[in-house]
């Protein structure tokens, strides 16, 4: 990989993950106002965990993709 490419996907790497800060920041402010801000919490965590729960299902997946290329 070239340093170019190099600079490119850490460019898109930090637009993506700040952008990503706002948009999250955005609708959790929109849904606690809607259902109060220890749901906001609740709803979030439980997402998390959901798909901490697929990921970890999945990793054999991942390993074989990895390990075949």
């Amino acid at each position: 990989m070239s340093d170019e490419n190099r600079g490119q996907i850490t460019g898109l790497y930090v637009m993506a993950s700040t952008g990503a800060v706002a948009i999250g920041n955005l609708i959790a402010g929109a849904l606690a106002s809607k259902i109060a801000s220890g749901n906001t919490v609740i709803l979030g965590a439980s997402i998390c965990i959901a798909g901490s729960i697929f990921f970890m299902q999945q990793i054999s997946i991942f390993r074989d993709q990895i390990i075949r290329n």
